[in-house]
Formats: C-alpha cells, sequence, structure tokens
C-alpha cells in the first residue's frame, strides 16, 4: 500500500505474478488465518510485556492531566489551566519526538 509492488513480489490471496507457484487459498481462509494469527500475536509474551507497561502509562498520564486541571483551576481559572494542559502534552509529544530520534536500535 506504501510503495508499488516489485516484480518479484506477489501476494497468493491476489494470485500475483506467481500464482502457479503460490499456495492458492480463497479470501475467507485468508481471513480466518489472519484472525488466527492475531490471536497467537495478542496471546505472545512478547506482545504482552511490550502493551501492558504502555497502557499503563497512558493511563498514568491521564490521571495527571485531569489532576493537573483539578488542581489548577481554583488557582489560576479555566483557561491558564486549559493552556498547561496543553503545554504538558506539547512536552510529552516533544519528549517522544527527541527519545525516538536518539534511541539507537539494538
Amino acid at each position: 500500500m506504501l510503495r508499488p509492488r516489485r516484480a518479484d513480489e506477489y501476494d497468493p490471496v491476489d494470485g500475483g505474478a506467481h500464482s502457479d507457484t503460490a499456495p492458492q487459498c480463497s479470501p475467507a481462509s485468508a481471513a480466518e488465518a489472519l484472525s488466527l494469527r492475531l490471536i497467537a500475536l495478542l496471546r505472545r509474551g512478547v506482545f504482552i510485556s511490550i502493551s501492558v507497561p504502555f497502557a499503563l502509562g497512558l493511563t498514568a498520564q491521564v490521571g495527571f492531566l485531569i489532576h493537573q486541571v483539578g488542581f489548577l483551576s481554583p488557582t489560576v481559572g479555566t483557561v491558564a489551566a486549559g493552556w498547561a494542559v496543553n503545554l504538558t502534552t506539547f512536552a510529552a509529544v516533544l519528549g517522544r519526538i527527541v527519545t525516538g530520534y536518539l534511541a539507537r536500535p539494538l
């Protein structure tokens, strides 16, 4: 989808260029195989060890932003509390971009 298909690439479901050597399968069986692979992926420890801490981190971030509004609203007003949440979110996005740029693959 992101780039044109190379001459040596084929998709068995589409019956690509090498359809005589590719295993033939119907779209229904391809969808079933995809769902089985998805279930297997969701059960793998590697996926769980990545997704659970990510979900906990997002939960903590949302909780922080909600408490930030509740803490700042009586002191500085609703508009200023909204700007503080906006700046906090911007800093979080910028921090993720910088971390992704600086992180080296293993």
